[in-house]
């Protein structure tokens, strides 16, 4: 239809357009359709309102409010905040410098592990599962704390670590790292190879998690 009208345009201009006598208009008699208007007795939404109103009783302006002295951990300037506020710095500058940081980066970090989160159970976890269960040994998966371990017993980590990634200089030293940080809060970590430790006997692992007195397996 857009096609015919396009090339029907043209030759209507070509033309000379002009109208009849005898020819009646199509909106001849015909009123418009009343669509905004309102009938005569109902009253209109809007009768008798002006604008939003807003009370301020019982509520304290912020100039009002109690503040604190906070110093920059940057460039060491007295900064005037509110008390629920959790300010750092007093700049962007300052700021800029300060997400460089480590304490910043740590501050991130555990903010990300205690997320909630849907992680993938892979087949050593599942067949972990079931050896627990199997000797009802209650556990909890330890997804919420620092280093993600697989399966938290109390105060014991249980890691399953594949010979793939884990093998890397580079999560070997973040590994080492976040066995420090557990044991300085009070946990001990058992770390097994997935394929030379727990395939191959498994009831050793079970017995090394069974005893009290469980030595931590460190991966150096």
């Amino acid at each position: 239809m857009l096609f015919r009208r396009v090339v029907q345009f043209p030759l209507l201009l070509s033309k000379k357009m002009t109208f009849k006598k005898d020819n009646i208009p199509w909106n001849k008699n015909r009123k418009c359709p009343e669509i905004s208007k309102s009938k005569k007795g109902n009253p209109t939404w809007n009768k008798g309102l002006k604008g939003i109103k807003t009370s301020n009783k019982g509520q304290i302006s912020k100039r009002k409010l109690p503040r604190k002295i906070i110093y920059c951990k940057i460039c060491k300037k007295e900064i005037l905040c509110l008390i629920n506020q959790t300010r750092k710095v007093c700049s962007r500058k300052c700021q800029f410098v300060y997400q460089k940081s480590e304490e910043y980066r740590n501050i991130q970090r555990e903010k990300a592990y205690t997320r909630k989160r849907h992680p993938i159970v892979s087949s050593p976890e599942k067949f972990m599962e079931k050896i627990l269960k199997s000797n009802n040994i209650k556990f909890k998966k330890g997804h919420q704390i620092r280093g993600n371990p697989d399966f938290i017993i109390g105060k014991l980590c249980i890691f399953l670590d594949g010979e793939y990634w884990h093998n890397y200089p580079k999560l070997r030293t973040i590994d080492i790292k976040n066995n420090k940080i557990l044991r300085n809060k009070g946990y001990k970590v058992i770390r097994f190879w997935v394929i030379h430790d727990f395939y191959k006997n498994p009831t050793k692992c079970l017995d090394i998690i069974k005893s009290k007195n469980a030595k931590e397996k460190w991966k150096e």
